[in-house]
């Protein structure tokens, strides 16, 4: 799923450079309420971008701070540019912070959910050999999706709806987006569903996008934790 994910991140960082650059122009042409306009645009498309990249990767915020004061570290005090000590002391300081990184990128990838073994589980549905899986987003909240098949449709809902509400983890702002991507109201099982047709069904592109966008749309990252885990129900 990831790989859905970086394609919007891609079309959320083109954005944001070009609202960069239309700003800077209308600044230079004095033009500041237009400016001002762009930047409250450019703000959303910034957090968004940041959601896109926590849910690629939950340890991104920390990497970033990381990598920010690797960057630091480079700049070195003329001073001192030719104090051994001090420049051993430097690059200890950056070989720790790689070290830190690099845990950290291996742990996301121990952690996450990753194309092919998603790619398993939709097939393993659509081919009748397993009843459903829960993708969760957030065990502790018990937040998680349900993808399961319904003669020749795939169905992806969103249980525990009312707990959810009373939460605050899911939202009406949410909720209007969630239906606008097709998710309809079970008002008897209590639960946003979606039903994804199977007649021409050829790989798990579609899917995978779509459960991208659930997870995006519906809830704010700090709704998530660990969104990788999964409980298999033969």
């Amino acid at each position: 799923m990831n790989e859905e994910l970086n394609e919007i991140l891609r079309f959320y960082e083109e954005e944001k450079q070009g609202l960069e650059d239309i700003i800077k122009s209308y600044i230079k042409e004095f033009e500041y309420k237009a400016a001002y306009f762009h930047s409250k645009r450019l703000k959303k498309v910034s957090q968004k971008i940041q959601l896109l990249k926590n849910l690629s990767n939950p340890y991104s915020d920390k990497i970033e701070s990381l990598q920010r004061m690797r960057e630091m570290y480079n700049i070195v005090n003329p001073i001192l540019k030719d104090n051994t000590e001090y420049s051993n002391y430097l690059a200890n300081q950056k070989n720790n912070i790689d070290i830190q990184i690099e845990n950290l990128i291996n742990q996301n990838k121990g952690e996450r959910l990753d194309g092919q073994e998603f790619d398993d589980l939709i097939f393993s549905l659509v081919e009748d050999r397993l009843q459903n899986f829960r993708f969760y987003l957030n065990k502790e909240s018990n937040l998680f999706l349900d993808f399961k098949k319904n003669n020749n449709s795939l169905v992806i809902s969103i249980p525990n709806y009312n707990s959810l509400k009373e939460d605050h983890i899911l939202r009406k702002s949410s909720i209007r987006l969630l239906k606008g991507i097709g998710m309809k109201k079970d008002k008897i099982e209590k639960k946003l569903i979606l039903n994804f047709p199977l007649y021409n069904f050829k790989n798990s592109i579609e899917i995978k996008t779509l459960t991208s966008r659930i997870i995006y749309d519906g809830f704010g990252y700090h709704n998530l934790k660990n969104p990788s885990i999964i409980l298999i129900i033969e």
